[in-house]
Parts: C-alpha cells; sequence; structure tokens
C-alpha cells in the first residue's frame, strides 16, 4: 500500500494532507474527490474523505517575459522551480476511525502526527467501515454535511458510486440516509436543487 501523501495540518475532525509529489515519487496514487482515506496513527486507523484539493504556492510565479522557443528551452528548469513552491493539498473530512477490528463511525479519540502517512482505503476495509454484525451502519452523512465540508454534493454522489460497487447499497438506502443526515445538521428537508443536483451527478 502506497502512500498519498502526509499530514501537515488540522484538527480532530478535519485534515489537510500535503500529496506526493510526482517529481520524486512518481508512482505514488494521486486521490481524487470523494476518495476514502486512511490515516494509521497511535494503534488506531483514522477514516476520511478527500472533500477538496488545492495548491498552495509559497512563492508565486513570476512572468518569464520569453519567447515561446525560449521557455520550452528552459521549461524543465522551470518546472522544477515550480514544483519545488508549489504544495496540492487534500482536505479530508473525518468520518470515523477503525480500532482493534471494530468500526466506529464518530470523532476519533486522538489525533495524528505531522508527518503521519496516508493511505487510499481499499474495498475490504471499506467493507469493513460500513458493514457491522452483517448489517449496513452510515451514520457519518451529517458530518460531510457540515459548513466546513467542500463539495458537498460531488462527494455524496461519489461516495454513492463506491459504496453501491463495493457494498451493493441501494439508491433508494443512500437517498434516504442523504435526507435524514441533512434533516439532522439543517433542520429542513433535502432542498429540491440539492436533491436535483445529486440525482444527476448519480446519473453521470
Amino acid at each position: 500500500m502506497r502512500s498519498i501523501g502526509e499530514i501537515v495540518d488540522g484538527e480532530l475532525n478535519k485534515l489537510v494532507v500535503a500529496l506526493h509529489n510526482p517529481k520524486i515519487k512518481p508512482d505514488a496514487p494521486q486521490p481524487r474527490l470523494g476518495d476514502f482515506v486512511l490515516i494509521k496513527t497511535n494503534e488506531i486507523q483514522i477514516i476520511g474523505v478527500v472533500s477538496h484539493l488545492m495548491f498552495k504556492v509559497r512563492e508565486q510565479p513570476q512572468p518569464l517575459g520569453l519567447p515561446p522557443e525560449q521557455v520550452e528551452a528552459v521549461l524543465p528548469d522551470i518546472e522544477d522551480v515550480v514544483y519545488a513552491n508549489v504544495l496540492k493539498l487534500a482536505f479530508v473530512p473525518i468520518i470515523g476511525y477503525i480500532e482493534e477490528g471494530e468500526a466506529y463511525q464518530i470523532t476519533p479519540p486522538v489525533l495524528p502526527d505531522i508527518h503521519d502517512e496516508v493511505f487510499l482505503v481499499k474495498d475490504e476495509v471499506i467493507r469493513q467501515f460500513h458493514i457491522r454484525n452483517n448489517k449496513l451502519e452510515i451514520t457519518y452523512f451529517p458530518r460531510l454535511l457540515k459548513d466546513d465540508v467542500e463539495n458537498k454534493v460531488e462527494v455524496l454522489a461519489i461516495i454513492y458510486k463506491r459504496l453501491k460497487k463495493v457494498i451493493d447499497l441501494g439508491l433508494d438506502e443512500f437517498l434516504s440516509l442523504t435526507n435524514a443526515a441533512y434533516e439532522e445538521t439543517k433542520g429542513a428537508q433535502l432542498p429540491t436543487s440539492f436533491a436535483t443536483t445529486l440525482n444527476r451527478l448519480i446519473g453521470d
């Protein structure tokens, strides 16, 4: 299992991951929006979901003022400078943890350490996290509807597609869970615009 990056910031409920530089680790997996990720730390496995990806520029690139043919000539050197000055960050709301083989869809009891490695979650771990005593258990959707989570609709749609593939989650059950989570979080039914976008993304 290859690491996608390392913890560089965050708190119990949301972590920031600096993704590996492809120039240095070309074989490192690149996470996508909605991917489940795992952090092994302090004898537990923390589970989260990628809700946003962005660049963090340490020093803004400056205009080169060169004709195209000269830009091509110096491009390798420019790329090295760009990669050295730019971090690609993933923002990861935490949805639970696994300890001693048991899955808990609640806030973990410990914070990972800076530079702890982060991995994409394999299908068998997804099953372990969502199935308890041979029954489906999904109680973390309200966490993904909190105000600090970016791209809520897109993330939920991608999660549905992954869970449909891995644990055969039905669409009606998913929509029922989503609506209940919205009512719990916002005190209202799922807005028509949210539901319409969600259904469109699921159908894509």
